[in-house]
């Protein structure tokens, strides 16, 4: 039970750290005029921050230390990484961004919900 409550809060802190990006590039291109790449450059980072501290307090219930924010964000740029390789691969198949991107959303959450769970956050 207190894996389905864990993967939960990790949902809803990703559901907030995805608005909080939003938010950022929203208002740095939209008010702002900033360039997209630095934008969302930006706005990852901001959003990351928030995530790791979220899910390390309240999903995980662990200290923050910094083998943990390493963990942390190895695991994040790995999932950045990720989501590109798969964009990439799904345009080059010829599939509509969309595709992409729900192929993203259906992979990337999972993954690292499960290196979060057996690794960053392991007991060492």
């Amino acid at each position: 039970m207190k894996s389905i409550t864990t993967l939960i809060k990790f949902g809803v802190t990703g559901l907030a750290a995805t608005a909080i990006h939003l938010a950022i590039v929203s208002i740095l291109i939209g008010l702002l005029g900033w360039d997209v790449g630095l934008s969302n450059g930006i706005g990852f980072m901001i959003s990351t921050v928030f995530s790791n501290y979220i899910n390390t307090v309240w999903s995980f219930q662990a200290n923050m230390n910094r083998r943990v924010v390493t963990r942390f964000w190895s695991v994040a740029l790995f999932g950045c990484a990720l989501a590109v390789f798969i964009a990439k691969m799904m345009e080059s198949a010829g599939f509509h961004y969309a595709l992409g991107v729900l192929a993203i959303a259906m992979t990337v959450p999972i993954i690292s919900f499960s290196l979060h769970k057996t690794w960053t956050y392991k007991e060492s």
